[in-house]
Order: structure tokens, then C-alpha cells, then sequence
């Protein structure tokens, strides 16, 4: 089938922009920024669609690693309001384990390992609201942290 669509076919009508997809029209339609009887333009790489990013408030879960080696503690409690969260590890040379799924963290899979130095931040598209475990097999290794 063919794109487009005429309306009041017997009479010659206006031509609106549609797309045929397997014999079905969906209307193509066009984003114009603006209040209710303004036009702001369309919407273009020169005009593009404003955007706001929401303010949010970090609150510190920074602290040790538990003095017990191999011992898994709480790093976040759940949370159904968290947005994201980062750990980094600022010991020289300990790695430290974490585990978002709600389970103690261990030193293997599936847990994830954050190496000496290195910051984890969790993917926009990867919000976890379960509990968050952290470990480590040296003993009260430091580390800082931030939920939002």
C-alpha cells in the first residue's frame, strides 16, 4: 500500500501524512513546541525539544568494608526512591566486591569488582531499588559512596 491518505476521497480532500505498515495507516504527525494557540517552531537540530533534568539530593552511604575479611555487610539498604548510586574504592591496592541483586556480595560472580581507585556508577538505564551487599577479602578497606 501506498503512504499518505487522502481525506473525503469523493471530493478531492487534503492529503495527510501517514505510513502504510503491513496494511494498517498510522498517522505521521509533526512536534511543534509552544502553549495551546503559539507556535515555538518545529522541533529541529536548531530547536530542539527542551528537557529537564530533575534535581535530586545525594545522600553519603560512604564507610569500611567489614573488619572480618569475606564478610558481606550492607552497602544500600533497599530503596524504591533511589535514582542511581556510585561506589568508588580508594584503597591502594584491595579490591572490594558488590552486589546489587539483593543477596550478599561475594568475591566471585556474579557479584562485580570494584579494583583499587576505580568508580562504579550504575547505568541510567539500570536503576536497581534492592539492597546493595559490599565485601572485600582485605580487611576494613575504605570506600566512598553516594546514592541519589
Amino acid at each position: 500500500m501506498a503512504d499518505n491518505t487522502t481525506l473525503n476521497v469523493g471530493s478531492g480532500g487534503d492529503i495527510i501524512a501517514s505510513d502504510d505498515i503491513g496494511g494498517i495507516k498510522h498517522q505521521r504527525v509533526k512536534v511543534v513546541l509552544g502553549i495551546d494557540g503559539v507556535s515555538n517552531g518545529d522541533i529541529s537540530s536548531t530547536n530542539p525539544m527542551p528537557t529537564r533534568v530533575p534535581q535530586v539530593t545525594g545522600t553519603s552511604r560512604s564507610g569500611i568494608t567489614s573488619a572480618t575479611v569475606s564478610t558481606s555487610t550492607v552497602l544500600m539498604a533497599a530503596n524504591t526512591a533511589r535514582n542511581g548510586w556510585l561506589v568508588r574504592n580508594t584503597h591502594a591496592t584491595a579490591s572490594i566486591w558488590i552486589n546489587e541483586l539483593g543477596v550478599a556480595a561475594v568475591a566471585t560472580q556474579p557479584s562485580l569488582e570494584i579494583k583499587a581507585g576505580e568508580l562504579f556508577i550504575s547505568p541510567e538505564a539500570y536503576v536497581v531499588t534492592t539492597g546493595i551487599n559490599i565485601l572485600s577479602t582485605t580487611a576494613s578497606v575504605p570506600y566512598t559512596a553516594r546514592e541519589w
